[in-house]
This record gives structure tokens, C-alpha cells and sequence, in this order.
């Protein structure tokens, strides 16, 4: 089932791939408030606060997305669902299988993204509390 999920992901990619861009608010109100911020910081937020916020807001978003409902919705309205009703798997446990097989074809989009804009910002920013740290993958 999971691997099924995962050959559906990857066939529909540009579906994916448009999922994915309409959660990048995260990138785009970086530059926003890293514009804000540079007066001086705002509520304690100095730009490089900001950047590791948005930062981790966006890969987080990107791996704990989900669209289950979405689907279910549509499957109800168009009567797709009765399809999934004959199989002999539950359809909440067939929507949460496809769910969470699309994580690991984000991640791959996702955390270069994220590594990617770390780099370019500078990773001065990164948390020092080795609590922090290790919540990181907890988030996920």
C-alpha cells in the first residue's frame, strides 16, 4: 500500500509539485520580515531569528502536509469514494497510507530547499540549546 502511494505520488508530479508551491508561504514572507527586522528586532526577532523561523516553518510544513481531507471531499462530492469503498481496505486507512508516502518524495524537494536557503542566509542563526536541536525530527 505504501509503495503504491509512492508510484502515485511520483506519476502525478506536477500535481505534487503545485501542491507544494501553494505551502510556500513561509518563503515568501522571509524576505518580508527580513526587510522589517532590519531597523532593528521586532518582539526579541532579529533578521536572523526570523530567517531560522520561517526556515524550519517551511520544511515542517512541507513534511507534516496533509491533503486527506481535501481528497476525501472531492471523492464524496464526485462519487469516487464508492470505488474505494469495495476494496478491502478501509478508505481512512488507504487515504492515510497515500498521506504519509508522499513525505519522502517532499523531503526530497523540501529539505534541499531548506538547506539550500540556510546556506544562502548564513547558518549563524542555528539554535545552540541541544533541546532544539534534537525537536527538530520530533516536529516531523
Amino acid at each position: 500500500m505504501f509503495r503504491l502511494g509512492i508510484a502515485q505520488a511520483l506519476a502525478y508530479r506536477a500535481e505534487l509539485i503545485i501542491w507544494m508551491l501553494t505551502s510556500t508561504m513561509p518563503l515568501i514572507m522571509l524576505p518580508l520580515w527580513h526587510a522589517v527586522a532590519e531597523q532593528a528586532p521586532i518582539a526579541g526577532f532579529s533578521q536572523s531569528r526570523f530567517t531560522a523561523y520561517f526556515l524550519a516553518g517551511f520544511v515542517i510544513r512541507q513534511m507534516v502536509g496533509n491533503w486527506a481531507s481535501w481528497t476525501i471531499n472531492s471523492e464524496v462530492r464526485t462519487g469516487a469514494l464508492n470505488r474505494r469503498l469495495l476494496r478491502p481496505i478501509h478508505p481512512l486507512i488507504a487515504y492515510a497510507t497515500e498521506s504519509l508516502s508522499t513525505i519522502p518524495v517532499r523531503s526530497v524537494v523540501a529539505l534541499p530547499v531548506g538547506l539550500l536557503a540556510l546556506a544562502v542566509t548564513g547558518a549563524d542563526h542555528l539554535a545552540s540549546a541541544p533541546l532544539l536541536v534534537l525537536m527538530a525530527p520530533l516536529s516531523v
